[in-house]
């Protein structure tokens, strides 16, 4: 730590405290000069009476925050340890209801400006938008030891990596899941695929159960349960809150065909926004409905295919972030918005007053046909760009393998498959995936742990 202070208070009335930053030289984004609301700083207090240090829980509400609260006298610029023992400047404040907090310089900086704000909750700055060649040349990273991610952190910390960059990564080498008689031997009662997700977080639990398997069935009720071809798409859209991760370990695969690929959904909407301004932007606009309705099951959501981050601009292409793709044509319900017309632009009718329509087409109904028609060239740009074989990652999934993929940003398929006739064991099925799911919380979770453990950020996250 600098001998002299790297804080000064500037001034402090009844509505803020201003502090200069006197050394940015490290935080480029942190201004030299902040004011910062007395209401925020009282707020954020971790003094004992504010905190329960052994909970880490709030012991107050905003609400209870006096609107005139304030400090007593001129905050005073400190010298604090940390639990590593190293010293860092902070800013003591006596404040009018008694409190006393202090906050420390890294605090202050971390809430200094929208950017800094939101730094290491997402880890947007480090996501990489791929092609095959891009992905190809990453390979070596992607695909990781099954004994070493299960028993090693920094393995599982390269796989976390891997889905924070790329939305995808692979455990291979897993131990057979099936005997010699083609029957299923679990360890600690459990399948492989379960060890797999819950070294991130716990699964989530849908419909299909807590996990679920992917074998050719007759009739069945979900076309990835058959052996046709299952283009580019993403799971469960339908959902309010539809998995982030998912995970599909090979058990066996012997039949001809049937290989998995892969593409970018966020390099996808990032070429139509550079293409096509106002094609992008009703991307953004046009609620696209999904429903399931079938085998008991009755589910329907609707949002827009692309869903931007209003508060974050992306540096990387000076757009808004993007938070979510939605994309699942087999699951897509009819579109509400932009379907109709008003009457009297379109059609052969002279005299619309002699006709017995009842109802006449307000803007509502019809003012986003225009928004529509601009949507459907985007939507037709963005499939152009992920159905090119350059912008897909593609393997065969072999036995031992499980791939872990995020379900809001890379869609998946697969190719069509026709059972071999010289496959020589006795196995139920010849292609058979276990999946499981897993929520958003849960992995951004064990991504911050891992991440803060082992200090990752955008200048040592380089391979």
């Amino acid at each position: 730590m600098a001998q002299e202070p790297s804080l000064k208070i500037n001034f402090f009335n009844e509505r803020v405290i201003s502090v200069s930053f006197l050394d940015v030289t490290d935080t480029p984004l942190v201004p030299g000069v902040v004011n910062f609301s007395n209401v925020f700083l009282r707020d954020a207090s971790t003094s004992l009476d504010s905190i329960n240090p052994i909970s880490k829980q709030k012991l107050f509400s905003t609400g209870q925050i006096s609107r005139g609260i304030r400090a007593i006298q001129a905050p005073q610029i400190i010298s604090v340890s940390a639990t590593d023992g190293v010293s860092e400047w902070a800013m003591e404040v006596n404040w009018s209801d008694g409190n006393v907090s202090i906050y420390k310089e890294s605090f202050l900086k971390k809430y200094s400006s929208p950017e800094t704000r939101i730094h290491g909750r997402y880890f947007e700055e480090n996501w990489q938008l791929w092609d095959n060649s891009i992905i190809t040349k990453a390979e070596n990273h992607l695909f990781i030891d099954f004994d070493k991610y299960m028993e090693d952190e920094p393995s599982l910390l390269q796989a976390m990596k891997n889905l924070n960059k790329y939305g995808l990564t692979f455990i291979k080498n897993i131990p057979k899941q099936l005997d010699s008689e083609g029957k299923p031997k679990l360890v600690n009662d459990e399948w492989f695929v379960e060890s797999i997700a819950q070294r991130i977080g716990y699964i989530r639990e849908t419909f299909y159960g807590r996990l679920f398997d992917v074998q050719s069935k007759k009739d069945a009720k979900n076309i990835a349960y058959t052996n046709g071809y299952l283009g580019l798409h993403m799971d469960l859209m339908y959902y309010e809150s539809p998995p982030q991760l998912q995970l599909l370990h090979s058990i066996t695969n012997r039949v001809e065909g049937g290989g998995s690929f892969f593409a970018d959904s966020y390099a996808a909407v990032n070429e139509v926004s550079e293409t096509d301004t106002q094609a992008y932007t009703a991307m953004t606009e046009i609620p696209v409905n999904f429903h399931y309705d079938n085998a008991g099951e009755n589910y329907w959501y609707s949002r827009p295919m692309v869903v931007e981050d209003p508060d974050q601009i992306d540096p990387r292409t000076d757009h808004q972030l993007i938070r979510h793709v939605n994309y699942s044509p087999p699951f897509q319900a009819p579109f509400d918005i932009g379907i109709t017309s008003p009457l009297k632009k379109i059609g052969e009718f002279e005299n619309l007053s002699q006709l017995d329509i009842g109802y006449r087409h307000s803007a509502a109904a019809s003012g986003k046909r225009h928004v529509f028609r601009e949507f459907h060239r985007g939507l037709q740009a963005f499939e152009k760009f992920i159905n090119n074989e350059s912008n897909q990652y593609k393997l065969k999934l072999e036995e031992g393998v499980c791939v872990i993929f995020d379900n809001r940003r890379v869609l998946h398929a697969r190719e069509g498959f026709n059972s071999k006739d010289n496959c020589q064991e006795e196995i139920e099925y010849e292609r058979w995936f276990k999946g499981a799911y897993i929520d958003t919380d849960a992995y951004y979770s064990k991504m911050r742990v891992l991440f803060r453990r082992y200090g990752v950020d955008k200048e040592n996250y380089l391979y």
